[in-house]
C-alpha cells in the first residue's frame, strides 16, 4: 500500500477495515515522498480527523469541504502540480463533493489517493461514490486486523464489519453489548447522555435511520429543557431547535450574513432565519433534518469508469 501511495498513478484506492494498519502505511508513504521532495496534501471528512492525519503523516491537511470552498474563492492558491492528494476516510465523503474534487485534480494535475472502507459509515448527504470506485478500478487492500490485543476482538470486528450475526454473539459473550426495546431507546441514550455531560465527558451515537436519530435528539432535547421552553426556529423533519440546544451543521457558509448563520458546532444562541432547512445534530450526535438530492455527478462516475486512472496489476 505505502509504494501505492507514494507512486505515480493518478488514482489509487485503498481499502482498509479498522485496525489494519492504513494509519502506518500512510506515514511510510509520508516519508517516501518527503524523501523524493515530492509535495503531499492531506484531506478529511472533519477537523478533527484532519488533525489526525497531520500526526499521523507530517503534511498539510485540511478538510475536504474547506479546501472546495477555499478553491472557488479569488486568489486562491492552489497547490502545485504533481501533488499527491490523500483523502482520508474516503468513504464518508458526498458524491458532489468527490465530483468538485476531480475537477480540480483535472485543473491543476494533482494525483489522488483514497483511503477508507465502504462498510464504514458512508456519506452523510448523497454518497456510495467511493465503493463504486472501488469495483470498477480496483483497490488495493489491506486485511490482517492488528489493532487489538485479544484475538477474538480482531475477529469480532470482521464480522460485524460483514454484518455477520457472529458479531453480536461474541460481542455479548463478552459483556460488550447491552440490547433494549427500540421503543425505549431513545430515553436510555438521553439519559446516559445526560450522565456524560454532566461528568463533563462526551458521548457519540450513531443510528440505523433518520427516525431513530430524530428521537434521540428530541429525548435529550427534552432532558435539557423539559418544557421546551425559549426562542426556537423550526427544523426541516418537524422538530425545531431552542436557545441553548447543542447543534451542528452539514454545510457551513462561512460569508453570510452572521445573525442567519448557525455555527459548524456549537450552543444556539440567538435563533434567525427561521427558514432554514439546514441539516443539524443533536448533542448526541444522531441526525436530524431533510436533505435536497440532485442527479448523479457525471463527473464522478466518469472516474468511477476508470477515465481518471486505474490501478496497476
Amino acid at each position: 500500500m505505502a509504494e501505492a501511495v507514494a507512486g505515480t498513478e493518478r488514482l489509487v484506492l485503498v481499502v482498509g477495515p479498522a485496525g489494519t494498519g492504513k494509519a502506518t502505511a500512510l506515514g511510510t508513504a509520508a516519508r517516501s515522498l518527503a524523501a523524493e521532495g515530492r509535495p503531499a496534501l492531506g484531506l478529511a471528512p472533519s477537523g478533527k480527523a484532519a488533525d489526525v492525519l497531520v500526526a499521523e503523516t507530517g503534511w498539510p491537511a485540511t478538510t475536504l469541504a474547506k479546501l472546495l470552498s477555499d478553491a472557488g474563492r479569488p486568489g486562491y492558491r492552489p497547490p502545485p502540480a504533481g501533488t499527491t492528494v490523500v483523502l482520508d476516510e474516503a468513504g464518508m465523503a458526498a458524491t458532489d463533493d468527490l465530483d468538485a474534487l476531480v475537477g480540480l485534480l483535472d485543473r491543476h494535475r494533482w494525483r489522488l489517493v483514497c483511503v477508507g472502507d465502504p462498510a464504514q459509515l458512508p456519506a452523510v448527504g448523497r454518497g456510495g461514490m467511493f465503493e463504486l470506485w472501488c469495483e470498477r478500478v480496483g483497490a488495493h487492500t489491506l486485511e490482517e486486523v492488528r489493532r487489538f490485543d485479544e484475538t477474538w476482538q480482531a475477529e469480532a470486528s470482521l464480522a460485524l464489519r460483514r454484518g455477520k450475526r457472529s458479531a453480536a454473539a461474541a460481542y455479548a459473550a463478552h459483556g460488550r453489548l447491552d440490547a433494549v426495546h427500540s421503543a425505549l431507546l431513545p430515553e436510555r441514550v438521553a439519559r446516559f447522555h445526560r450522565l456524560r455531560t454532566r461528568a463533563g465527558r462526551s458521548l457519540a451515537t450513531t443510528t440505523a435511520s433518520a427516525g431513530m436519530a430524530r428521537d434521540v435528539n428530541l429525548a435529550i432535547q427534552h432532558s435539557h429543557n423539559p418544557g421546551r421552553v425559549g426562542p426556537s426556529v423550526p427544523l426541516a423533519d418537524g422538530s425545531a431547535a431552542f436557545a441553548g440546544d447543542r447543534v451542528a451543521t452539514r454545510l457551513r457558509r462561512r460569508h453570510r450574513p452572521a445573525a442567519e448563520r448557525h455555527h459548524r458546532r456549537g450552543r444556539a444562541a440567538g435563533l434567525a432565519h427561521p427558514g432554514s432547512r439546514r441539516r443539524a445534530t443533536g448533542s448526541a450526535g444522531a441526525t436530524v433534518g431533510g436533505a435536497a438530492t440532485a442527479p448523479t455527478s457525471s463527473r464522478a462516475s466518469a472516474t468511477a469508469r476508470g477515465q481518471f486512472g486505474r490501478r496497476g496489476r
